[in-house]
């Protein structure tokens, strides 16, 4: 039978030692960085500390996609070999008995890791998802622990609480999903109604609508009022510094990259950058072949070479057998036929948008 953990950090266990006469061994240990950070961005909560089963937490908007195995490791190797735990995780109680952590995360895994069946948390009260989330971002942000998919995926999230009920209707809370599924219906919400507020409105200064303040409730919310909003929300409460273009035509993309490519991109095996390139493929056999092949360098220029070098033939199900490659130029015409003959205003403003980025690309091609 495995060693169970003594706990003897908390100051749980220091009162029951108290009140039985004994000298309580209580770390004095200061704080981490990011329970410094929780405290003072939660201090105005309630909080006390609880004991937890490990198998009834779970991680709740943690953004990040990827940890480091060898942290990991060591810190569960330092939990076997010491039963303790010098700083606490952070919880939330999402259901009677039941936990969600927003901040020690890969305590909790490495805790799992050493075998631990239950550990002591610091239990928050009252804490809404929007504040989670926009803690969550924040501190990987800080960090620097997300990338610009990850990043993108929390910007969306934490905008679904800021439109939601004002310009976006409410997603319906699946019981049976986890937190990361629910994150990924909301991110695609958002995404949908991000592409058709850009097709709908042009230049607007940032700025918070009367309808977000309360001042004005007898008017319905406009597309105009929601660029605007999120324009705002862009350059002050998320403190990103980027415009309404570069969300659209470089953020919101990466968000619809094929599973391959995220992943890609998650094991920081390729950059964004690159990526935009590979996704010109389409197929995932082909991205999966690129990204497999030794030969290819996985920086941008490699990447872009060889996208250039497989997009200048016809895909080889469609090529007749022993028929040569289609010339370069006549792919140029018959693209060039098709754009000028397209009925854009008939056209789905999400297939029209992904054509108008594709061209904005190739502009950016010959710059």
């Amino acid at each position: 039978m495995s060693q169970q953990p003594i706990y003897r950090r908390t100051a749980m266990d220091a009162a029951l030692a108290q009140s039985s006469g004994q000298t309580p061994i209580y770390s004095t240990s200061p704080l981490s960085s990011e329970d410094r950070i929780i405290q003072a961005r939660f201090s105005d909560r309630q909080r006390r500390i609880v004991r937890i089963s490990l198998d009834q937490v779970d991680e709740i908007y943690q953004f990040r996609s990827r940890k480091d195995p060898l942290l990991l490791e060591n810190l569960a190797k330092q939990f076997r070999e010491s039963n303790v735990c010098h700083h606490l995780p952070s919880v939330v109680e999402i259901a009677p008995g039941y936990y969600g952590c927003f901040g020690g995360n890969t305590r909790i895994q490495a805790a799992r890791i050493a075998n631990w069946t239950e550990m002591d948390a610091w239990l928050y009260s009252d804490l809404t998802a929007k504040e989670l989330k926009r803690y969550s971002h924040g501190l990987n942000k800080d960090q620097r622990n997300l990338n610009p998919l990850d990043d993108t995926r929390a910007l969306l999230s934490n905008l679904y609480e800021d439109l939601v009920g004002i310009f976006i209707p409410p997603v319906p809370r699946d019981p049976q999903a986890d937190f990361s599924e629910q994150v990924e219906v909301e991110v695609e919400v958002v995404r949908k109604w991000l592409y058709r507020i850009d097709n709908q409105v042009g230049a607007v200064e940032p700025g918070i609508p009367d309808l977000v303040t309360g001042a004005d409730t007898g008017s319905e919310a406009t597309p105009e009022d929601g660029k605007r909003y999120v324009l705002h929300l862009l350059q002050t409460e998320y403190g990103m510094g980027f415009s309404w273009s570069t969300l659209i035509r470089n953020r919101l993309p990466l968000v619809t990259f094929p599973r391959v490519l995220q992943n890609a991109i998650a094991a920081e095996e390729i950059t964004a950058e690159g990526a935009k390139h590979l996704a010109k493929l389409k197929d995932e056999h082909r991205i999966r072949a690129v990204l497999d092949d030794h030969q290819v360098p996985k920086t941008v220029t490699g990447i872009r070479k060889r996208v250039r070098e497989l997009l200048a033939t016809t895909t080889p199900e469609r090529r007749k057998e022993g028929q040569p490659p289609a010339p370069v130029t006549s792919t140029f015409q018959s693209i060039a036929t098709r754009l000028r003959t397209t009925n854009w205003q008939t056209m789905p403003a999400e297939k029209r948008q992904r054509i108008l980025d594709l061209m904005h690309q190739l502009n950016r091609e010959f710059e």
